[in-house]
């Protein structure tokens, strides 16, 4: 079984092949792996009702040490990007780079291997972007 690497970007895609032979290659696709401990743990669909517009919440607990939740919120299915900064804006991590289906979410972050300090977070699907902000005190 091949191993994914932390903080890499890898790229992939697929062909059908049968009897009756091999078909084309499809589009490439993209995804990045997190680093080491503080990877995305996972996403969590919350109910199964459907919101009625893009939101992005505050985190909970603000501050926090070391861990947070952030929650969202999709009216449609969509490629979402999560992605938390530092505050000159370097990307620290990146805890979503997937297709979501629509619905309540969350993802906790893990960040016990970064310094105290302000960060934001930002979501971005199509036609909706929001940031906020967040304290990590240690």
């Amino acid at each position: 079984n091949p191993v994914l690497q932390p903080n890499t970007k890898y790229y992939w895609r697929a062909r059908a092949s049968s009897f009756m032979g091999t078909g084309a290659w499809s589009e490439v696709w993209v995804f990045n792996t997190g680093s080491g401990s503080s990877a995305q743990t996972g996403i969590t669909q919350i109910g199964s009702e459907i919101p009625v517009e893009y939101k992005l919440y505050n985190n909970y607990p603000n501050p926090f040490n070391p861990v947070t939740s952030l929650r969202f919120d999709l009216p449609s299915d969509n490629f979402v990007k999560l992605a938390v900064y530092d505050i000159l804006g370097r990307e620290i991590k990146i805890l979503v780079n997937s297709e979501l289906k629509s619905g309540f979410h969350t993802v906790d972050f893990e960040a016990s291997d970064l310094p105290s300090g302000i960060y934001f977070y930002t979501i971005s699907t199509t036609g909706f972007t929001d940031t906020k902000k967040m304290i990590l005190l240690k």
